[in-house]
């Protein structure tokens, strides 16, 4: 069996360029978000998408408990929303706020594209938990998107 390096293999990934999300679960009537880029579409009909969420987060069990789910795509104006929600350091909280749709999970007022999903099925996956979410509801605002590459944020040219 062959052996691959963790940090190549993080450096390998990092050349596929990515959207960035903020995962968010109502746990309890508090709000939690995760700052995410381990998201796909995976079916149209029934409309599915999938998040990967790390086994040390504190999302984990809150979406288990949930059975829903927010993916929130930022737009190019939101990075520091982005780096609040990966427990970056910043000068200042950035300003946000959310509302419910249909699951009660939160969306993010104002995201370039937001999805509020029920738990469809889980997934064990190595170090992750892979939630497929069945879609229940969409907002789609117009913008440009934040994107990450190479272990840095960047925008579309």
């Amino acid at each position: 069996m062959t052996t691959i390096d963790g940090k190549k293999f993080r450096e390998a990934l990092g050349s596929f360029a990515t959207g960035v999300t903020v995962i968010g679960v109502n746990n309890d009537q508090t709000v939690h978000g995760m700052t995410a880029n381990a998201v796909s579409s995976v079916s149209l009909d029934p409309p599915l998408i999938l998040i990967c969420v790390d086994h040390r987060a504190k999302t984990l069990p809150m979406i288990r408990e949930a059975g829903a789910f927010s993916v929130n795509i930022l737009s190019k104006e939101q990075e520091n929303i982005s780096r609040y929600f990966a427990n970056q350091p910043l000068d200042q909280i950035p300003e946000f706020t959310f509302t419910n749709q249909e699951t009660e999970a939160p969306i993010l007022n104002n995201a370039l594209t937001a999805l509020d999903c029920k738990v469809h099925q889980e997934v064990e996956a190595g170090d992750h938990t892979i939630f497929i979410g069945r879609v229940q509801n969409i907002i789609i605002n117009s913008g440009q998107p934040l994107c990450f590459f190479k272990g840095k944020y960047t925008i579309l040219a």
